[in-house]
């Protein structure tokens, strides 16, 4: 009884080293994601969620369900928080990339963590984080890292 007791502190402490070390991860990250956000001149689906998202923001809801019904509204309600929050800019509406490719990395660690351990976790998380593909996804106002997010999220809570 006693050593299990210390077995499993022991395996705590382990693992909130690695969860340090995914913390320290992910606010590098996030930094280096917010460099330079608005360099990238606006891409194709950017425009509508963006538009979306200040339609919101202004109160023109049946111009919105007019205009934007063929895209998810929680993106859209999640730029109209940022823009409320920080102003109306692209850089703004890029939050929402940023933000959910954060959270997708450390849901990507709690995954990974549940199935294969702490350490293959951890270089799960900096594989997804450092891909070219999701790095730029993640610096736009698309819906792909959400996408991400919500469904690594339902494979996690699916698996508790």
């Amino acid at each position: 009884m006693c050593q299990q007791s210390l077995s499993s502190k022991l395996r705590k402490k382990e693992l909130g080293k690695w969860r340090l070390l995914l913390a320290v991860f992910i606010v590098a990250y996030t930094l280096l994601l917010l460099l330079d956000l608005t360099h990238t001149p606006l891409q194709w689906d950017e425009a509508n969620n963006l538009i979306g998202g200040l339609l919101l923001r202004r109160g023109y809801f049946e111009r919105y369900l007019e205009t934007n019904m063929f895209y998810p509204p929680l993106a859209d309600l999640a730029i109209a928080g940022y823009f409320t929050v920080t102003g109306v800019s692209v850089f703004s509406g890029r939050l929402l990339g940023v933000t959910f490719a954060s959270l997708s990395v450390w849901v990507t660690f709690e995954l990974a963590n549940k199935l294969y351990g702490a350490k293959t976790a951890l270089i799960a998380s900096i594989i997804l984080g450092t891909m070219p593909g999701f790095v730029w996804l993640a610096r736009l106002t698309m819906l792909e890292t959400m996408l991400v997010f919500f469904f690594s999220t339902t494979m996690l809570l699916f698996l508790m």
